[in-house]
Formats: structure tokens, sequence, C-alpha cells
């Protein structure tokens, strides 16, 4: 394992509403959720280009997590 030093600011913004696709598979299937994100978005007109924010959450950690237990 490895120790890492990070700079972490915290920081206050306005809320904003988010849209979750949870993925609770292996990494390596990790671009099957993207893509079926992207077409939801496009049908919704939900474009990141125009006027949304994308945001990606790992919840775990793909080099010490089982692939049936990852979550993004």
């Amino acid at each position: 394992m490895t120790n890492l030093t990070l700079d972490v600011n915290i920081i206050d913004f306005p809320s904003i509403p988010v849209a979750m696709l949870p993925h609770r598979c292996s990494p390596e299937l990790l671009n099957y959720s993207v893509a079926k994100f992207i077409m939801w978005r496009k049908e919704t007109g939900l474009s990141p280009v125009n006027q949304s924010q994308t945001f990606g959450v790992a919840w775990d950690d793909p080099a010490t997590t089982a692939p049936e237990a990852f979550r993004f």
C-alpha cells in the first residue's frame, strides 16, 4: 500500500440536481455503464457540454476490491 499526502480543499457551492447511474461490477466493464449513461443524457438533452457537469465517483479502489464488489 502506498501512503499519499493529498492537499484537500473543502468548498461550499450551491446545490445542484444530480443524476446517478450506479455501476456495480468489474471496473473492466465500466465503459458499458458510461455508454448507457451517455445515451440517457442524449435522450434527455442533458448534455454536459452545454449545460450540465459530469462527476465520476469511485466508491472503491479497483486494486483492492473484488471485481464483483466494485462500485462506481
